[in-house]
């Protein structure tokens, strides 16, 4: 890491807040973790249902799920913050990203927020951040986090199936339909195994497959089937009207959404009309481009 002016003041202020505070990370087979869940809920800030997903969403118990700031004199829990550790996997190496979420800190001792995530600081690890609250936002980017923003693309179908002339088949996702599509597809839908998840195998009239991972949630008074993850983008916007409509019809569902990242114009429908946007402020603290992956592996899906 360069040294700069602002890494010796976190140092300082890391020793300065190690007199008073100790940090512990949290694994969810540990009794602790009912501790750590019992101040989450006593704050009252965020919903525990939620927060309780996101927790259970990592699957690798070799990472800790959270960090928990202590006063050392009560030895009461103050802090909490979520971390979501995931492995990139490119065409030799992993690579370790941990997604940042459900910043909480007891009002008395928001002064040390930051020592939360000191360790995190330390490492070699590509850190992010999809959803501070406004007064972290500020502590980020002195933590040499960058700011970009990512945009959740609104989709209305209305599921004019009649017209339909294309013929799609939703298959049930078991191993031997998973023929024809790659090895990375199927270790993917291994992976996000979670009942929070739903996996589509489709196949179309010229007997392509196609894989998606989406997320049936509500927002507000609607329902939307939240796109996270396509194995083959050219199949899906070449049948993306008959794609959508069958799966309107299977779920019931009109309304679809995408995350789209800063300058990245590769959206996966082709839709544009009846269609908005939501945009959101995101942080990053990694030389890598945030993808796909990341966004599935964080507290965005929900």
């Amino acid at each position: 890491m360069r040294i700069t002016k602002e890494n010796f003041k976190i140092k300082e202020l890391s020793a300065r807040a190690s007199k008073s505070y100790e940090i512990k990370e949290v694994y969810k087979k540990q009794s602790f973790f009912n501790n750590v869940l019992n101040f989450i809920e006593s704050q009252n800030l965020l919903p525990i249902d939620n927060i309780n997903v996101i927790l259970n969403l990592s699957t690798d118990d070799k990472y800790p799920i959270g960090t928990v700031l202590i006063e050392k004199n009560s030895q009461k829990i103050v802090g909490f913050v979520g971390t979501f550790f995931s492995n990139r996997y490119s065409s030799s190496d992993e690579i370790l990203f941990c997604n940042i979420h459900s910043w909480i800190v007891d009002k008395k001792h928001r002064l040390y927020s930051f020592y939360l995530i000191s360790n995190l600081l330390n490492r070699n690890i590509n850190l992010t951040a999809f959803t501070p609250v406004v007064p972290l936002k500020g502590l980020l980017l002195k933590l040499g986090f960058i700011k970009t923003f990512i945009e959740e693309k609104f989709y209305l179908n209305f599921n004019l199936f009649s017209f339909t002339k294309k013929k799609i088949e939703i298959l049930e996702t078991k191993t031997e339909n998973f023929k024809d599509l790659s090895k990375r597809t199927e270790k993917i839908s291994s992976q996000f195994s979670n009942k929070i998840f739903t996996k589509i195998i489709i196949k179309n009239e010229l007997s392509e497959k196609l894989f998606i991972l989406g997320i049936l949630s509500k927002k507000k008074f609607f329902k939307v089937f939240k796109i996270l993850y396509v194995s083959n983008t050219d199949i899906f916007k070449k049948f993306s009207n008959n794609i959508l409509n069958v799966i309107s019809k299977t779920y019931k569902v009109h309304f679809f959404s995408e995350y789209i990242i800063e300058n990245d114009q590769k959206k996966i429908t082709c839709k544009s009309v009846l269609g908005f946007g939501k945009k959101r402020d995101i942080y990053n603290r990694s030389n890598l481009k945030i993808g796909p992956y990341e966004i599935i592996n964080s507290d965005l899906v929900l």
